[in-house]
């Protein structure tokens, strides 16, 4: 009878011995299948960078998957900073695509992504996720609408010498944007910085040099390395270049470069209506080929009118520096001023157009406060 006992305590141990066991394995199992879930959406946010980066639902999948690998005691702590960067770009995409939409933004997610993103940049000490102070600049600036805290993000990544930090910290500079004090010639050296990092950041040096070309052409009194039409064949070097190594011809923006160009040209007494065909034969934005064909006057102002106030409420940063070409082209032409309509667009979005305003006030066509004003309540009483 004892024999039989003991036979029976013994089976119950090693029952239990391998219950134990099968937890662990089982357990252990649970933790691959969150980690590789959560790998291979991370390599879809990548491969989807710059084809598909608002598929929603892979975004929110993503999101999804890495909150529970994120959820997991046992996580490595390289693991953590690599799948909290993520996190932070996935609520970003998601969050991107709500503005674009006219939804509002989940504010609790925008905190979880920023919180994401100070974790890595006080972690992560190889300087691995160079990206994350631009990407928490870009949220706070646009998703938590916080622009001083936009501000340091980018000034501390600028300083690093991030080029898409050293491009918006320029552009600050240049305007008061982003909470960053007027300075055109620290907007100029920013700029030149961003150029000499060449096609390694895809854009930024096609943009900044095109920028730099805009600067040293209307406000020629600062120091250049290149005049502007030198700085326009720079930035057409560095163009072709992100388009070779990406593989996408309309990268970079060609058509808007061509805008500039034509507009920096026809300023000059250059009518380069070359430039406004190919821009015109341009599928790739559907803006400034309406705007070039206006400009070739194959289509009317109106239906110009009618599909910038379309884009207003998808992107107001894009569609002032629309406008601004529109404004600057009729001020050359016919030494049209800013229509009270255009003015108030940009008043209603101070901070998406305040590279836009800076500008009208290089030009000398930006009313003074209560003329604006008047002419605003005119346009409207009317």
């Amino acid at each position: 009878m004892v024999r039989f006992l003991n036979s029976v305590i013994a089976l119950l141990g090693f029952a239990v011995l391998a219950g134990v066991i099968g937890f662990f394995i089982k357990d252990q199992s649970v933790s691959e299948r969150t980690i590789r879930a959560a790998n291979e959406s991370v390599a879809d946010l990548e491969t989807r960078a710059l084809t598909k980066p608002f598929d929603q639902a892979k975004n929110e999948l993503a999101r999804q998957r890495l909150n529970k690998a994120l959820a997991l005691s046992d996580l490595d702590p390289r693991k953590i900073l690599y799948f909290r960067f993520y996190r932070a770009r996935a609520i970003a995409l998601i969050s991107d695509h709500k503005k674009l939409s006219g939804k509002s933004v989940d504010q609790t997610q925008v905190s979880i992504a920023l919180s994401d993103l100070d974790y890595v940049l006080s972690n992560d000490e190889g300087s691995v996720f160079e990206n994350a102070g631009y990407l928490a600049g870009l949220i706070a600036y646009h998703h938590a609408t916080d622009p001083k805290r936009a501000g340091a993000y980018i000034t501390q990544c600028a300083i690093k010498g991030h080029a898409g930090c050293m491009n918006v910290a320029a552009d600050g500079h240049f305007s008061g944007w982003f909470g960053l004090e007027q300075d055109y010639q620290a907007a100029i050296d920013y700029h030149t910085a961003v150029f000499d990092t060449g096609a390694k950041y895809t854009c930024a040096g096609s943009f900044s040099a095109r920028e730099l070309a805009m600067m040293a052409y209307f406000l020629p009194q600062y120091e250049y390395r290149y005049s502007w039409s030198e700085w326009l064949e720079q930035a057409a070097n560095l163009q072709n270049q992100a388009a070779q190594t990406t593989g996408f011809r309309h990268i970079c923006g060609p058509a808007y470069f061509d805008m500039v160009s034509y507009l920096l040209m026809l300023h000059g007494e250059r009518h380069e209506t070359d430039l406004l065909e190919g821009i015109a034969a341009n599928p790739s934005d559907y803006v400034l080929r309406n705007m070039a064909l206006y400009f070739l006057e194959r289509q009317d102002r109106s239906n110009l009118d009618r599909i910038l106030s379309d884009f207003d409420g998808k992107s107001p940063i894009m569609s002032c520096r629309y406008r601004l070409m529109v404004i600057m082209r009729e001020n050359i032409i016919s030494g049209a001023v800013p229509t009270p309509q255009e003015i108030r667009f940009m008043m209603d979005h101070p901070e998406e157009s305040a590279y836009c305003l800076q500008w009208l006030s290089v030009w000398g066509l930006l009313p003074d406060e209560p003329m604006m004003s008047a002419d605003i309540d005119q346009h409207a009483a009317q």
